[in-house]
């Protein structure tokens, strides 16, 4: 299932609680970010892949002592960020075209909550988010 600003609530219906999370891999070339999480529970998969990454970030707190199950995910609002971003990137030299180009495409942000405290933050296009069943 393909993930856009267009269906982006499809988001709250789509139940991940207590999947494990097992970090994830930036891969620079294609600017995408993927990473599975397994929920033993429910006996299912996720595997989620962010295509045309523009923005993450990872805050890690530990404020209720460890862990690495994901509490919940959610979709924001990016503006606050790419205004930032934007701003900062601005002077840089030779960047200006490459900004416009990155600029006027709409944006998804998807928050992830870990139950450690820590949250990961992604702006990107969209999310190819994918769920199997675990086979037995």
């Amino acid at each position: 299932m393909i993930i856009d600003c267009n269906n982006k609530a499809v988001i709250n219906n789509l139940y991940i609680h207590d999947s494990y999370f097992q970090g994830f891999t930036y891969n620079y070339t294609d600017h995408s970010i993927v990473f599975e999480c397994i929920n033993p529970y429910l006996n299912k998969t996720f595997i989620f892949k962010f295509i045309n990454v523009i923005f993450f970030s990872t805050q890690e707190c530990d404020f209720w002592g460890g862990g690495d199950r994901i509490l919940e995910w959610y979709s924001d609002d990016c503006q606050d960020i790419l205004t930032h971003l934007f701003q900062e990137q601005k002077g840089i030299d030779n960047q200006y075209l490459e900004l416009l180009e990155v600029k006027y495409r709409p944006y998804i942000q998807i928050c992830f909550l870990i139950n450690s405290g820590a949250q990961l933050t992604i702006i990107c296009e969209k999310v190819d988010f994918i769920e199997k069943v675990i086979s037995e």
